[in-house]
C-alpha cells in the first residue's frame, strides 16, 4: 500500500511477509532521491534483492541495527553493515541483502544522478580519488567505500529526519541538507593528517558504538568516562582512542555536539522554552548553555527560538 502526501513525498509501506516498518520516499528533483526505512523483522530471517539504479551514485547511511550483503560485484565475502557505518556504491550495482529475525533496521539512502555533479567535478581544484572519479566518469566498474558516521553527517541525518517544514520549505531544505550530506560523506574520502585511524578491533568498534548510544540515551544525567567505560567493557584509555578514531572527536565532545542538536531540535518544535531546553538536555547554567548553542550554531538560543516561531506562525498563515 502507497500512502501519498506530497507530490515529493511517499511513503511505502514494507511488502507482507518482509516484516513491519516503512519507507519514506522523497524525489527532490530529477536524479536526486532520499529514502528513510524503518523496518523491523518478525520472528524470520528476511532476504532481498538490491540494486543501485542506473546512472544514481548511491550513498547509504546506517543509523541502527545490522545489514548483510552478499553476492556483489567488486565486494568478497559478505558485506556486514552495523550501525554507524556508511557506503558509496556505485550506478548499476546489485546485492542480495539479509535480515536477522527480530530485528530493526534505520538506514537513510541518497541516489544522485551523476550528471548532477560533473560540475563540481570538473571545477574541483582537489582531484578526487582515481577509482571513484572512474565511477564518475561512467567507467562501470565496481566501488564499494565504507566508512564511519561521525558527529557532523549524524546531525545532518538528524536534521534531515526530523525536518520541522512543510511543502516547498520542505524539499528546498532536503535538497540544500543532501548536498551537504554528499559534501560531508567525499570530505572522508580525503586523508587528514588530524584524524587518527582507529586503534580498536571489530568487536571493541562495536563498544564504541555501544558508549555512544549510552550517551545519547542518558544526556540529561550522562556516566562519567571511567563508568561509561565499565558499562561497555572497555578500558578508559581505548574508549578515549575509540571516539578519536571512530568520531574524531572525544567522548564528551561528542556528547556536546549531540546536547547541542537536541537543544536545535527542541527549540524548533517551538513548544518548548529555552529554560526548558537547558535542562531536557543536560545542562544546569542557562549561561553556560547559551554560550555552547551559540558556538555550535552562531546564534543565541533565544533568537533561534524567536525566528523559529516567526517561521511557524508564516506556515500556520499560508495554509
Amino acid at each position: 500500500m502507497v500512502f501519498a502526501f506530497e507530490h515529493f513525498e511517499k511513503r511505502l509501506s514494507i511488502p507482507e511477509g518482509f516484516g513491519e516498518g516503512d519507507i519514506k520516499y522523497f524525489n527532490i528533483r530529477d536524479g536526486l532521491r532520499m529514502f528513510f526505512i524503518d523496518h523491523k523483522t518478525g520472528d524470520f530471517r528476511t532476504v532481498g534483492k538490491s540494486e543501485t539504479p542506473p546512472g544514481l551514485l548511491q550513498l547509504i547511511f546506517y543509523l541502527a541495527g545490522k545489514n548483510m550483503i552478499s553476492e556483489m560485484d567488486g565486494v568478497r565475502g559478505k558485506l556486514i553493515s552495523n550501525a554507524g557505518d556508511s557506503y558509496i556504491l556505485n550506478p548499476n550495482q546489485e546485492g542480495v541483502w539479509e535480515l536477522p529475525e527480530n530485528h530493526h533496521l534505520q538506514a537513510v539512502t541518497v541516489s544522485v544522478n551523476l550528471s548532477l555533479l560533473n560540475p563540481f567535478i570538473e571545477e574541483n581544484g582537489n582531484p578526487m580519488p582515481s577509482d571513484l572519479l572512474d565511477v564518475l566518469e561512467g567507467s562501470g566498474k565496481p566501488y564499494c567505500q565504507q566508512d564511519q558516521l561521525n558527529p557532523s553527517i549524524q546531525i545532518v541525518l538528524n536534521q534531515m529526519i526530523n525536518c520541522p517544514f512543510q511543502g516547498m520549505v520542505k524539499r528546498v531544505y532536503l535538497e540544500g541538507k543532501i548536498f551537504e550530506l554528499i559534501a560531508l560523506r567525499l570530505e572522508q574520502l580525503y586523508p587528514s593528517g588530524n584524524k587518527c585511524p582507529s586503534p580498536l578491533k571489530s568487536s571493541d568498534l562495536e563498544k564504541v558504538h555501544h558508549a555512544k548510544e549510552i550517551l545519547i540515551q542518558s544526556m540529561e544525567n550522562p556516566p562519567t568516562l571511567t563508568e561509561l567505560a565499565r558499562q561497555v567493557s572497555l578500558s578508559s584509555r581505548k574508549l578515549k582512542k575509540g571516539f578519536r578514531g571512530v568520531f574524531n572527536t572525544t567522548v564528551f565532545g561528542y556528547l556536546r555536539k549531540q546536547r547541542m542538536e537536541q537543544a536545535r531540535l527542541l527549540l524548533e518544535n517551538g513548544e518548548t522554552s529555552v529554560t526548558q531546553v537547558v535542562y531536557k538536555v543536560g545542562y544546569n547554567n542557562l549561561s553556560h548553555f547559551a554560550l555552547a548553542f551559540k558556538k555550535e550554531f552562531g546564534i543565541l538560543p533565544s533568537v533561534y527560538l524567536r525566528h523559529c516561531n516567526q517561521s511557524h506562525l508564516i506556515e500556520k498563515d499560508e495554509c
